[in-house]
């Protein structure tokens, strides 16, 4: 069903889109809901399909998994993902400093405490951004 979907949106917005955000929520606050064993065996082969598909129409593709999803995230680049989203900054293991020692090539996008961020502390949201900064090797933000 995605791909034929994906097929009819693709070739209507063809020229017109530079980069396509799909995914599944893998990572719950502490840890993932599968295993990364699992993940690979079940998840990836499908997810591959719709990577190699938008990059078939030159688009760059952001992949959307919410939680602690550090231990996933190999199993994203190997099928071609060009950035992760959103970075969950308070579930385990997915600190801005973390990412980026480990998967330095690799593009985020998100970083904003949104589980803590309301109206009273939202002037913290610079920092957020000073953060997401140090994640990406030439500071852009996304």
């Amino acid at each position: 069903f995605y791909l034929k979907a994906n097929k009819i949106f693709y070739e209507a917005i063809k020229g017109m889109l530079d980069a396509v955000l799909i995914g599944n929520d893998f990572g719950g606050q502490k840890r993932l809901m599968l295993s990364p064993d699992h993940i690979k065996k079940f998840a990836m082969p499908g997810a591959k399909k719709i990577v190699d598909q938008a990059k078939s129409y030159g688009l760059k593709v952001i992949y959307h998994s919410c939680g602690s999803i550090f231990e996933a995230i190999p199993e994203f680049i190997k099928i071609g993902v060009d950035a992760i989203h959103p970075i969950q900054s308070l579930a385990v293991n997915m600190e801005p400093e973390r990412l980026k020692k480990h998967y330095l090539d690799t593009a985020y996008s998100g970083v904003v405490k949104s589980q803590c961020t309301n109206f009273v502390n939202f002037f913290s949201f610079g920092s957020n951004c000073l953060h997401l900064s140090l994640t990406t090797p030439s500071g852009i933000l996304l």
